[in-house]
């Protein structure tokens, strides 16, 4: 019987190929604690700089505080007095850690660290904008909300004499 050794290399290397692709190699462990996560979930992202180099595994209570594990990928070197948020990403309230690199820092985290978190507060605006009405914008405004919650108002007693009826 005689073998044939492109078949059995073919075969080999798809077999280490469906390994590889199985066995998670390559990531490092972060832990992080924050005070409250505000909806993170597992399937979150972990970014820098608009990349994704980790996933969130885990998280639990750990007395008062949130412990949540992440997956880095090995070949990111995140720096020492790196921030790590938690921000949303769009409208419909996707969560994300985010990490604000230290520039200057020459020690970088390591398998297992544990790193205090933050959680943004600003909501849907970035850092440069600020929302600003000058007194005309909301003299100019005023009947508009008026009219609006007169309406709404108008609307809820209409459903009320609907449902006496």
């Amino acid at each position: 019987m005689r073998k044939n050794p492109t078949k059995t290399l073919v075969l080999t290397i798809i077999g280490l190929f469906i390994f590889s692709a199985c066995v998670r190699q390559g990531d490092y462990k972060l832990n992080i604690i924050f005070d409250n996560t505000e909806g993170l979930t597992t399937e979150a992202d972990v970014t820098a700089n608009g990349l994704k180099i980790g996933k969130v595994e885990k998280i639990g209570l750990l007395r008062d505080k949130i412990f949540v594990t992440t997956a880095i990928d090995k070949n990111i070197k995140i720096p020492r007095n790196s921030i790590f948020i938690i921000e949303s990403v769009d409208l419909l309230g996707t969560k994300t850690i985010s990490v604000k690199l230290d520039s200057v820092e020459t020690k970088y985290y390591k398998d297992s660290d544990t790193i205090f978190g933050q959680l943004q507060r600003k909501r849907f605006l970035n850092d440069s904008t600020q929302l600003q009405l000058d007194s005309a914008t909301i003299t100019k405004l005023k009947p508009l909300v008026d009219t609006f919650a007169s309406a709404v108002r108008d609307f809820g007693k209409s459903l009320n004499d609907s449902k006496k009826k």
